[in-house]
């Protein structure tokens, strides 16, 4: 039996890098880094050998609100970018000239995370949680609130693809 040492260095720093990989995911520099890590959602099936739902590309998300900052419907339908890495996206959207960005990690048929105001982290913020019903929609509840006072809003998140 040969022995070929590149095979196994190659096979080993391909483990190692996937290793790297997920412990950054798990650490709290996720969402810094999934947006580019997207690009390689293929390698990362491969590494991990996970097939998550394709969830990368533009969606139309509208949730319902109470608050006086969203009166007008319009202002709650917005077009927002899912960028994937295995089971972790990462997504940036705007309303009402906010930037609003979107962590989660998808498990089974649910879609799980956090967001916050990209300019001001103690601005508005929360968590989601999302049925992922197929890659081309996803129903679910948001709940969160701001510094402006002590109320913890909630109510429903519904998510569209939209077609390239």
């Amino acid at each position: 039996m040969e022995f070929n040492l590149m095979s196994l260095l190659s096979g080993v720093l391909i483990f190692i890098a996937g290793v790297i990989v997920k412990l950054i995911l798990d650490l709290n520099l996720a969402p810094y880094i999934v947006r580019w890590l997207s690009y390689l959602n293929i390698a990362s099936r491969a590494i991990f050998r996970n097939i998550p739902p394709s969830l990368s590309g533009s969606w139309q998300i509208y949730w319902e609100s109470d608050s006086d900052d969203f009166l007008d419907a319009s202002d709650r339908k917005k077009k927002a970018e899912i960028y994937q890495f295995s089971n972790y996206i990462f997504c940036e959207y705007t309303a009402n000239n906010r930037t609003y960005c979107l962590f989660g990690k998808s498990r089974n048929t649910y879609l799980t995370g956090n967001y916050w105001d990209k300019n001001d982290r103690l601005g508005y913020h929360g968590a989601f949680q999302l049925k992922i019903i197929n890659s081309e929609k996803m129903i679910g509840r948001w709940a969160g609130h701001s510094n402006k006072n002590n109320d913890i809003n909630t109510n429903t998140y519904t998510w569209s693809k939209l077609q390239p």
